[in-house]
């Protein structure tokens, strides 16, 4: 009797638990099919006013996964108030828009984010500032937003059609390898199945796609060593850096062949 007993509580145990597991999956499709396409490139274009477009972002820390089942820590620019993600998001903008970037910075560390390709742009209403080496290479930015809560406000006309990077531009060496990174897409005025304003010797596009099947190709690499040092607070000497992990969009193979959104 207590056997029998026994049997049909495992069976109801397991009932539970494949209810449940059913019910977050599907929860998780309904989750992606809100959230964006399968795949391609997923925006993030933040609010329209007329031709001022703002978007918000704030740093954040989370971790990913590797093929050979590591977990790897990770910083990263998210939209604010959204969760982690990586790479940073996609910041979709069409030229000629007044575009403002706020950020907020949640780190232990100052950071900035700096927009290469684009004009005269405004950190907190004046000219940014970048800081250079003796071999013209960046250093920093002297308008960060600052440790545990800083912000500051970047502002440019998107003048430039075409695809970008956006990074930061505080210790960069150490916090783009971390994770603070992504891409600025700028869509041609009136062309938004161009890529950029290049016209052949007729006068047509050198270079349109299809705006439903928009793919791009991000790559980056990981040294865990540097993320584990920083998750624990410890230095780490960049003269030690050796990658271990090369991304394709911040996956690696076979991870990099999953849709958009795949758990």
């Amino acid at each position: 009797m207590q056997a029998t007993i026994h049997r049909q509580q495992l069976r109801l145990v397991l009932l539970i638990l494949v209810g449940l597991i059913t019910a977050l999956f599907l929860l998780g499709i309904g989750t992606a099919a809100a959230q964006g396409p399968e795949t391609g490139i997923i925006c993030t274009s933040g609010t329209l006013n007329g031709s001022n477009r703002t978007i918000s972002l704030a740093t954040t820390t989370g971790y990913i996964g590797t093929p050979d089942d590591n977990v790897v820590f990770m910083w990263g620019y998210a939209e604010d108030g959204q969760p982690f993600q990586h790479p940073s998001p996609n910041l979709c903008v069409n030229e000629g828009e007044t575009v403002t970037i706020i950020l907020h910075n949640t780190l232990p560390a100052d950071t900035s984010i700096i927009f290469p390709g684009q004009n005269n742009v405004l950190a907190n209403g004046v000219a940014a500032q970048p800081q250079f080496d003796g071999g013209g290479n960046l250093t920093s930015m002297t308008d960060v937003a600052t440790a545990n809560g800083g912000s500051v406000t970047y502002s440019f006309v998107a003048e430039n059609p075409g695809t970008f990077v956006y990074q930061s531009g505080t210790d960069p060496d150490k916090q783009v390898r971390l994770g603070l990174f992504g891409a600025l897409i700028v869509r041609p005025v009136g062309h938004p199945d161009w890529v950029n304003n290049a016209l052949d010797g007729l006068g047509q596009p050198l270079n349109t796609f299809h705006p439903d099947r928009e793919f791009m190709i991000m790559l980056s690499e990981i040294d865990p060593l540097l993320n584990q040092a920083v998750e624990r607070g410890r230095p780490f000497d960049m003269n030690n850096y050796h990658p271990r992990y090369w991304l394709i969009n911040g996956r690696g193979f076979p991870d990099s062949l999953a849709p958009n959104f795949a758990p």
